[in-house]
Formats: structure tokens, sequence, C-alpha cells
């Protein structure tokens, strides 16, 4: 869980760990690790790529994987400043 949380920050890593965790109904616990630890040795921290790995070795597709380096992600916005707009009751 600590991975996420660093990766995604405390609210999201917590949601992301217990979609993870949501994969052990229809995972062995086995695949589940091995492909937590694939995705989190790549760079790509998400229940989501756990969960396209586990298809994907599923399928018999066992390939590799990686964290895409350009792709674009944005800061979290600062909701605080909207009591401002709307004339601060």
């Amino acid at each position: 869980m600590d991975k996420f949380c660093q990766k995604q920050g405390y609210t999201k890593g917590v949601k992301e760990f217990i979609l993870v965790l949501m994969l052990y109904k229809g995972h062995s616990a086995e695949a589940i690790e091995s492909a937590v630890e694939t995705a989190l040795s790549s760079g790509a921290g998400s229940s989501q790529a756990v969960k396209h790995i586990l298809i994907h070795r599923e399928c018999g597709r066992d390939q590799s994987f990686s964290a895409l380096e350009n792709w674009q992600t944005f800061p979290a916005p600062d909701v605080s400043i909207y009591g401002q707009i709307g004339g601060g009751r």
C-alpha cells in the first residue's frame, strides 16, 4: 500500500490498494503478487496496470511493461480557492 500512496497520494493510493485487493476474488495470490511486483518495478503503480498484467498473463501473452516517460500528468487542483468565486457566503 505504501508504494501506491507514494505514487498517487494517500487517498487515491488507498483506493488503488483496495482495487488490487478486490482482484483476489478472481485470481490467485501468486498471480496478483507477481503482477504487482511487475507493475511497480516498471513504474506503473496502479490497480489498472496490475489488472492489465493479469489479463495478459492469463491469455499467455506475458510481455514486458514500462511506464510512459513522456506521459503528461497534472497536479491535483487547489480547490481551496473555489470559495472565493461564489462571493464567500
